[in-house]
This record gives structure tokens, sequence and C-alpha cells, in this order.
């Protein structure tokens, strides 16, 4: 039995940088809430809090690209709660 997948280079250059435009587009909200926030608080932890909330992103990262390379596949997400979940649950 074969698996379902894409067909080979079917995403083309616009679609490529339009998929990595609508990726960055949240940073870009966040940065200039941040910003905005703490010009008009002037709440001086808010940047460690962003600090802190970008290490913890990092830890994430790190582990998602631990379930990554033990997967191989491109659902990695889906692979590993599959695997602990149950093909049924997920």
């Amino acid at each position: 039995m074969t698996q379902p997948a894409l067909a080979r280079k079917t995403i083309g250059t616009i679609g490529l940088t339009g998929a990595g435009v609508s990726a960055s587009s949240p940073v870009t909200v966040v940065a200039g809430g941040i910003v905005a926030t703490y010009a008009s608080t002037g709440i001086a932890g808010l940047p460690l809090a962003v600090v802190l909330l970008g290490g913890a992103l990092l830890l994430l990262t790190v582990g998602y690209l631990a379930l990554a390379a033990r997967t191989g596949q491109a659902a990695t997400f889906y692979v590993s709660l599959a695997d602990g979940l149950g093909r049924a649950a997920v």
C-alpha cells in the first residue's frame, strides 16, 4: 500500500514566497505589540517577560527538532501524536 503524497516540484517561487510572508506575519504583529505595550504602560518587566518567553520557545523548538529527527517524516507533530495516543485518537 502506497502513502499519498504531493507531486514533486508543485510549489513555485510565488507560492513559497507567500508561505514565508504569511508565516512571518504573526511575528511582526507580536513584535509591534510588545513595543506598543511597553511604550504605553512603561512596565519595566515587559522586556524580561519577552526574554523568558523566548527561552521557553527555544526549549520547545529543541524538543520539536528532536521529534523530527526521530520520526523522519514530514508531519512530525501528527506522527508523534499518533505514536503516543494511537491513530484513532488523532
